[in-house]
Order: structure tokens, then sequence, then C-alpha cells
């Protein structure tokens, strides 16, 4: 679960220095540091393996991590490198009900960025 911890924090970490949030980012920053240093990295390691076997009942063996690996990088070579040369219109894209507009994203994104500001500023 620390793990966990850490990657969000280090997400945190980056969120708040792209918004010129430094010191919120330092200090992210900093805890994600403390928690990966204050454990050793076996031991970290350790807690993700022991996390698995509780959730799973046993651990995977090291062969499911490499044909998963080499599912992964099969299928984005396939993507990468096809020869489907159909661009994607994004302005007829339909998710569910709502239409994909990309303006109104950024629109978003500005207005949450803002509140962000506010809210820690």
């Amino acid at each position: 679960m620390k793990a966990a911890y850490v990657i969000v924090l280090l997400f945190l970490a980056i969120f708040f220095a792209w918004y010129n949030m430094l010191i919120a980012g330092i200090v992210c920053f900093g805890i994600a540091i403390y928690l990966m240093i204050g454990h050793s990295a076996k031991g970290f390691g350790f807690e993700i393996l022991t996390e698995l076997e509780e959730a799973e009942g046993q651990i995977p063996d090291k062969t499911v991590w490499e044909e998963g690996l080499k599912a992964a990088g099969g299928a984005l070579g396939d993507q990468a490198f096809s020869d489907n040369e159909n661009p994607v219109n994004l302005n007829a894209v339909n998710v569910g009900k709502f239409k994909f507009k990309p303006r109104k994203v950024a629109d978003a994104s500005k207005k949450t960025g803002s509140l962000f500001k506010k809210l820690f500023g």
C-alpha cells in the first residue's frame, strides 16, 4: 500500500510544480522520498509481493510477469507500426451520450487549475 502512496505523492508533486506551487510540490516530494528511503528497497518490493499474495492467494510466478510484458509490448508495437492510415475525426467521436469536445476539456482544466490555486494559494 505504501507503493501506491508514494506514486500518488509523486504525481501530486508534479501537479503542484506544474501549477507554480513549488512549496507544496517539494513537501509532497519530500514525503514520498521519506516513505521510499524509510524502508529498504528490498522491503518495499516485498510489501508489494505480500499484498499480491493476500489479494490473489498466491504470488504470481515470474513467467506470468514476463508473458504480460511481452503481450503488452506486442500490442503496443502492433498499434504503433500498423498500416492503418485512417485518421480519427475527434469532433465525430461520441462517448456514450456525451460528445467529445477538446476545447471544453481545455477550459475545464484551466478552471480546475485556478480553483486549486485558490484553494492552496
